[in-house]
C-alpha cells in the first residue's frame, strides 16, 4: 500500500471491521501526517512508523494489538526521529511489557499520550516529567506498580491526569500542587497511602477529583473541599479518612456528585451557616435548629452518623411539637380569661343597676346577652 501511496498526508480508517496485522509497507508513507486506524480488529505486533518525520498523530487505539508480553511496545522506542509528533493513542488493546525509558525521547511536542487499558506493567517511568508540553496523561487501567514519580509535577501544562486503576503505592506527590492547570485527577482503585495532600489546592482549576479505594488517611484539608471548582465529581470513598466534615463543603455549591463513604468520619459535621437569631423566642431557635439538622442529614446521609442524627432531629421535633402545643393550650386559656372578665364586668354593672328601678336594669340584661339596645334604654329614662 505504501509504495503505491507515496505523497499520502492522511490515512483515516476507523471504526471499520478491518482485521490482521497493519501492514508493514504503510512505513514507506514518509509524508504521511495523520494515521487514524482505531476501533477496527487489527491484531498482532505493530510495525515501525520512524520513517514517517512529518507524523503527528497516531492513533490506533480500540484494536487487539499485542500479545501481552515483553516486546509489543517496542515501536514507541522507534519514535524518536518523529518530532513533530503530538498525539500517541494506543490505549484498549493488549499491549504487554513494561514502559520504556525510552519513551523521554519522545518529540518535545507530545501532548498527548494515552496507554490506559493495557496490559503493561512494571513502574511509571520517571522519564516521562521530561514530555514538559503534555495536556492529557492517561496510565489507567493496566498493571503498574511502584510509586507515583514526583517528577509527574513538572508536567506543568497538564489538563487531565488519569492513573486509576493499577497498583500503584506510596504517598500522593507533593509535586502535584504544581499542576497548576489541571481540571480532572483520577487516582482511584490503588493503594495509595497517607494523608490527602493539602497543595492539590493550588490546582484552582480542577473539577473532577477521583481519589477513591485508597488506602488514605487522616483528615480531609479544608483547602481542598473548598475548592469551588470542583462541579463534577469528588469521591474520597473507601479510604480510612477520620475527622469531621469541613464546613468548607458548603463552598462546592455546583459539585453534582460527593461520596464520602465508607470511612472513619464522625463527630461534628458540617452545618450549614446561618445569621444569627434576632429574636428570644425558644420556638424560633427550635425552628432554626430542626432546619440544620435536616440539612446535615442530607449532606452527610453517606456516613456511619446518620442514625444519630436522625435520631437528633425527631427528638427536637417532639420538643417543637410540644412547645406548639402548649402555645396553642395557652391561647385557648388567655381567651377564656378575657370570656370570664367580660362576664365579671357585666355581672357587676347588673348588681349596680339593682339598687335602682327595674326599667334602668333591662338594657344591662340586654348587652349582656350580647344584643344591646340603646334606643329603648333611652326610651325608658325619658319616662
Amino acid at each position: 500500500m505504501g509504495l503505491n501511496l507515496p505523497v499520502l498526508e492522511y490515512l483515516t480508517v476507523y471504526i471499520n471491521q478491518f482485521e490482521g496485522l497493519i501492514p508493514p509497507l504503510i512505513s514507506n508513507c514518509t509524508k504521511l501526517r495523520s494515521l487514524q486506524l482505531q476501533s477496527n480488529k487489527f491484531s498482532g505486533k505493530v510495525p515501525s512508523f520512524e520513517t514517517m518525520h512529518e507524523l503527528s498523530s497516531l492513533s490506533i487505539f480500540d484494536n487487539q494489538l499485542g500479545s501481552g508480553k515483553p516486546g509489543d511496545l517496542s515501536f514507541l522506542c522507534l519514535l524518536t526521529n518523529n518530532t513533530k509528533l503530538m498525539d500517541v493513542e494506543i490505549q484498549m488493546n493488549k499491549f504487554g511489557g513494561v514502559l520504556s525509558k525510552c519513551i523521554s525521547n519522545l518529540s518535545t511536542t507530545l501532548t498527548i499520550l494515552a496507554t490506559n487499558d493495557n496490559q503493561i506493567s512494571g513502574e511509571i517511568p520517571k522519564e516521562i516529567g521530561n514530555l514538559v508540553n503534555l495536556d492529557v496523561l492517561s496510565m489507567s487501567f493496566a498493571r503498574l506498580s511502584g510509586g507515583i514519580p514526583s517528577n509527574l509535577g513538572n508536567l506543568q501544562n497538564l489538563v487531565e491526569l488519569f492513573l486509576d486503576g493499577n497498583n500503584l503505592q506510596g504517598t500522593i506527590p507533593s509535586s502535584f500542587g504544581n499542576l497548576t492547570n489541571l481540571l480532572q485527577l483520577a487516582l482511584a482503585n490503588n493503594n495509595l497511602q497517607g494523608q490527602i495532600p493539602s497543595y492539590l489546592s493550588n490546582c484552582r482549576s480542577l473539577n473532577y477529583l477521583d481519589m477513591s479505594f485508597n488506602n488514605l488517611s487522616d483528615a480531609i484539608p479544608p483547602q481542598l473541599i473548598g475548592l469551588s471548582s470542583l462541579v463534577i465529581i469528588l469521591d474520597l470513598s473507601h479510604n480510612h479518612l477520620t475527622g469531621v466534615l469541613p464546613i468548607e463543603v458548603g463552598n462546592l455549591r455546583g459539585l453534582i456528585e460527593l461520596d464520602i463513604s465508607n470511612n472513619l468520619l464522625g463527630g461534628k459535621s458540617y452545618r450549614p451557616p446561618y445569621p444569627a437569631l434576632q429574636t428570644t423566642s425558644p420556638s424560633v431557635a427550635y425552628i432554626f435548629r430542626f432546619h440544620r439538622f435536616h440539612l446535615l442529614l442530607r449532606t452527610v446521609s453517606t456516613n456511619c452518623c446518620c442514625k444519630l442524627l436522625e435520631s437528633i432531629s425527631s427528638s427536637f421535633l417532639l420538643v417543637l411539637l410540644c412547645e406548639i402545643g402548649l402555645l396553642l393550650g395557652l391561647g385557648v386559656l388567655l381567651k377564656l380569661f378575657r370570656g370570664a372578665d367580660k362576664v365579671f364586668v357585666k355581672m357587676s354593672a347588673i348588681a349596680v343597676g339593682d339598687g335602682n328601678d327595674s326599667s334602668e336594669g333591662r338594657p344591662m340584661a340586654a348587652a349582656s346577652r350580647g344584643h344591646p339596645n340603646p334606643s329603648s334604654g333611652l326610651g325608658s329614662l325619658s319616662k
